[in-house]
């Protein structure tokens, strides 16, 4: 299996076992166009939320690999 569909398991697993907040989330007009461009260019359509969803991991995985021992707290 791609390594790219390993890790997406793992953060699906990871957020399905988290307890959900709710924040607001304004941006840019010119912003909220490219996102919604960016979505709707998908080969499989998904909705926007899991997009962002998606991006805010990819950002976290980067600057701030998560670590099983501390659960992703410093």
């Amino acid at each position: 299996m791609p390594k790219r569909s390993l890790e997406k398991k793992s953060i699906d697993k990871r957020m399905a076992n988290a307890s959900a907040q709710q924040v607001v989330l304004r941006l840019p007009e010119q912003m909220f166009k490219r996102l919604n461009l960016a979505v709707q260019r998908r080969a499989i359509r998904i909705p926007r939320h899991t997009w962002l969803l998606e991006a805010v991991m990819e950002k976290l995985t980067r600057e701030l690999p998560y670590n099983e021992d501390d659960h992703g707290s410093k």
